[in-house]
């Protein structure tokens, strides 16, 4: 994915140029209030987002992101061509690639930035949307406490503006519930892949199914013993009728090893028959389950082991919490206080919103390289 590298604005404010360059990891902007840090950055945030309504409030006549991926460049320019003293028209180049937006006023003759994309427009939107994602992996964590918009309602009223903190984290909350489902077909997938490898052991096999009466023969039934009980658990099938064939299953090797060991030990060999050595036959092959088993098992645990320190890391933060992947009916996540009763996020202090943000967003990035954004990162 592609990073910034530049950035510059002509007319911010209508009256400020900005130009900086940007390190390849972090960039830090410091200044007082009021100066413009928290607009300069939601304006990045916005045309990497194609938010089109921040994008036209916002006061600026030309915005510039310069991208690079290694060697490769791509540079991003938004630009509002005004007619009639008023902005008419928002550019969108990506590229070679120009968008051009037309504006609907919305007949406030004070404010030159007003208005609003012709709906007709709107397609537009989502094919430039489609190709900055394929360019960059955007992170934006706000924490202004403004009310904001939601952007998919074109008509508006004052029941439908809600805190920006509750609606990235419904949101992200959402796009949990949903990775989540990612890593459990993920690990459905896993398990498959290992019944199809024990349905293939059950095949005659040279190597499985030869075996030498005149070797000795030694074995750790305790530890087939277990293994196999493993196996069965990690496929979801071990009761007490399994377990009871487990128990068999182990008694008839045993047999079969002490008839075979004993019959070397004396001088005069007693003599042995195919029922004395069948069940080690199942020798092999049992230890090739319990391998692939524990394959399995590994590979479970790598496909949910940051899902797990996600987890981790929010009980660390917290002391009179606790947070669990189990039983939250709303989707992903469960909260619960020190006497266990459940809490809903929306309860959860506005520190503790963030700090569920920040580590949410971690997570879905997916270890992916991405460009990220935060207001107020301390």
């Amino acid at each position: 994915m592609y990073k910034i590298k530049k950035v510059t604005v002509k007319g911010f404010w209508n009256k400020f140029s900005i130009n900086t360059d940007l390190d390849d990891y972090v960039n830090i902007f410091i200044g007082k209030n009021g100066t413009g840090k928290t607009t300069f950055i939601n304006l990045i945030e916005a045309a990497l987002t194609v938010n089109l309504e921040t994008l036209i409030s916002t006061k600026f006549q030309e915005l510039t992101i310069h991208l690079q991926n290694k060697k490769s460049n791509r540079k991003l320019t938004i630009s509002k061509v005004a007619h009639n003293m008023q902005y008419n028209e928002l550019h969108y180049k990506i590229g070679t690639s120009v968008f051009k937006l037309p504006l609907l006023s919305t007949r406030d003759i004070r404010n030159t930035n007003s208005g609003r994309i012709h709906p007709r427009y709107l397609r537009e939107k989502f094919l430039i949307k489609d190709s900055l994602d394929k360019l960059v992996n955007l992170t934006y964590l706000s924490v202004s406490r403004e009310k904001i918009f939601n952007e998919s309602i074109e008509e508006r009223n004052s029941s439908e503006i809600y805190n920006a903190i509750d609606n990235r984290l419904e949101q992200l909350i959402n796009d949990l519930t949903v990775y989540q489902l990612e890593l459990e077909t993920e690990v459905s997938k896993l398990s498959k892949s290992f019944q199809e490898d024990v349905l293939k052991i059950m095949l005659f096999d040279k190597e499985l199914d030869y075996i030498d009466i005149n070797k000795r023969i030694d074995i750790n039934l305790d530890e087939i013993k277990i293994g196999l009980s493993k196996a069965y658990e990690v496929l979801g099938i071990l009761d007490s009728v399994t377990s009871k064939k487990v128990e068999i299953h182990t008694e008839a090797l045993k047999k079969a090893v002490e008839k075979i060991n004993t019959s070397l030990e004396v001088e005069e060999k007693t003599p042995i028959y195919p029922n004395d050595v069948t069940p080690l036959t199942l020798v092999k092959r049992t230890k090739k389950i319990i391998d692939l088993s524990s394959k399995l098992e590994d590979n479970k645990k790598s496909v949910f082991k940051r899902v797990d320190n996600y987890i981790n890391l929010l009980n660390n933060f917290h002391s009179n919490k606790y947070f669990s992947l189990q039983g939250s009916k709303k989707g992903a996540i469960g909260i619960f206080g020190d006497n266990q009763n459940k809490i809903d996020y929306e309860d959860l202090s506005s520190g503790e919103k963030q700090l569920l943000i920040l580590l949410t967003e971690t997570l879905l990035q997916k270890e992916e390289e991405s460009i990220f954004i935060a207001d107020e990162p301390e």
